[in-house]
């Protein structure tokens, strides 16, 4: 078969077509209807690239959603216990107790389920606290030993930790997963806080300190990662080099988000 044959580019170009029809069709579906929510994101949460001034003469522009797990995206979720996992269909029983099993879960695939992502809320307001009680535990410590070089330095790099957990750290944390978005809807009711994604997590049996082995979750992904932005918006992103802006998203009946508006 060769591109020469009129026949086949006819055939070629009606692939391509289609595959663009298509692709707007599940785009105008998605955005049909009532948003499941909106929410108002802020540079915080959603980045610019990283070669962002490299790039400026490419019309295109996607943001970077960058969400948190509790306390750390790689760390395991204290949410994500053994009943968690179990609900959402990972092999967890007898997983420490036995080799085979252990070895079944720590090798078995990220599952598919309905995340939640919480935006400024508790999840965040722990993890600033948290950070907070660090902080002052180390300046109380570099304070009562005041030639102690290694604590005066640990003590200021808990502050900078500090300064940006509250002016510069992503705000937005996965709380919670399961099968039915609807359900997780229903127990998440802020449509203004709360947005319902697809995503992945995973599952392993690590040995703690104590030799106990205790079966963990992490969240593997969110499916979106990033947010084009229309060329009617770009222009806030072009007024300076690191720009402060606020981005609202509308999630569709997909579960999929899309920028409603930019200032």
């Amino acid at each position: 078969m060769t591109w020469k044959n009129p026949h086949t580019w006819i055939a070629g170009l009606g692939i391509i077509l289609l595959t663009n029809a298509l692709a707007l069709a599940c785009v105008a579906y998605n955005r049909s209807g009532e948003p499941d929510a909106r929410v108002t994101l802020s540079e915080r949460e959603l980045n610019l690239p990283y070669n962002w001034g490299g790039e400026r003469e490419n019309s295109g522009l996607a943001l970077r959603l960058d969400w948190r797990d509790n306390p750390s995206r790689y760390l395991p979720a204290p949410w994500l216990d053994q009943a968690k996992l179990a609900a959402l269909g990972f092999p967890v029983e007898d997983a420490t107790s036995r080799a085979d099993n252990r070895r079944r879960l720590n090798h078995s695939l990220p599952q598919e389920v309905f995340l939640v992502l919480e935006y400024n809320g508790p999840a965040y307001q722990a993890a600033l606290a948290r950070q907070q009680a660090v902080t002052e535990q180390r300046q109380a410590l570099a304070d009562r030993n005041p030639d102690d070089e290694a604590l005066e330095k640990a003590a200021r790099d808990s502050q900078k930790r500090l300064q940006r957990e509250q002016h510069k750290a992503s705000r937005l944390f996965v709380i919670d997963a399961g099968l039915d978005a609807q359900t997780l809807r229903q127990r998440y009711p802020d449509t203004a806080r709360n947005i319902v994604l697809r995503g992945t997590v995973r599952a392993r049996v690590n040995q703690q300190d104590d030799d106990q082995w205790v079966v963990q979750g992490l969240v593997n992904e969110v499916a979106v990662s990033r947010v084009n932005i229309p060329l009617e918006y770009r222009s806030v992103f072009e007024r300076d080099r690191d720009p402060d802006y606020e981005v609202t998203l509308a999630v569709g009946r997909w579960l999929e988000p899309w920028a409603v508006g930019v200032k």
